[in-house]
């Protein structure tokens, strides 16, 4: 008889690991989940980030979260997302999303999939998540993660706060309608 097969907690969490198909642990991909990922999305696009001067990264920013977000929310309505700031393989440039329910996940996959995002096209698979902010590393949020860029935990490149409350009024009115 064999043993029952250990199930990767970094997968079931974050819904990535860092061994990927050479993990020895199993990989349990949903059928339904409220939450998914594309996988490294916006990886480029936060490389070039990086080459802008300080004060333009804020805002050039602000541009990459506007453009996926109202890419998902014109499929699907968001109730959160993350873009990862990790360097590791396989957190660099993830974009989570979350979704009311499966079925706007679902929906939200098969959509992304059919689309191209900065000449490639979009890898979006559903998640084990429950939520995404169990995901997140707390003390990156701190400034205090001594695992840098890489961590196996989100690190979650928030925009800014005025573009964050944009994005709250407009869902909060959309959901209204």
């Amino acid at each position: 008889m064999e043993p029952p097969e250990v199930v990767c907690e970094f997968y079931a969490k974050i819904g990535a690991c860092r061994h990927g198909k050479n993990c020895t642990k199993k990989h349990i991909d949903p059928q339904k989940s409220n939450t998914m990922v594309c996988v490294g999305l916006a990886k480029k696009r936060l490389e070039q980030l990086q080459l802008l001067p300080q004060q333009n990264q804020t805002e050039a920013y602000n541009d990459i979260f506007a453009d996926i977000y109202h890419e998902a929310v014109q499929i699907s309505p968001v109730i959160n997302m993350l873009i990862c700031e990790n360097q590791s393989d396989h957190l660099a440039g993830n974009v989570y999303l979350q979704f009311p329910n499966p079925y706007d996940a679902e929906k939200a996959v098969n959509g992304l999939n059919a689309k191209w995002y900065d000449g490639r096209p979009v890898f979006a698979r559903l998640t084990p998540m429950r939520r995404l902010t169990d995901a997140i590393c707390v003390e990156h949020d701190e400034n205090t993660c001594s695992r840098g860029g890489q961590c196996n935990y989100i690190h979650n490149k928030r925009p800014s706060k005025d573009l964050e409350m944009a994005l709250h009024l407009y869902r909060s009115s959309s959901h209204n309608h």
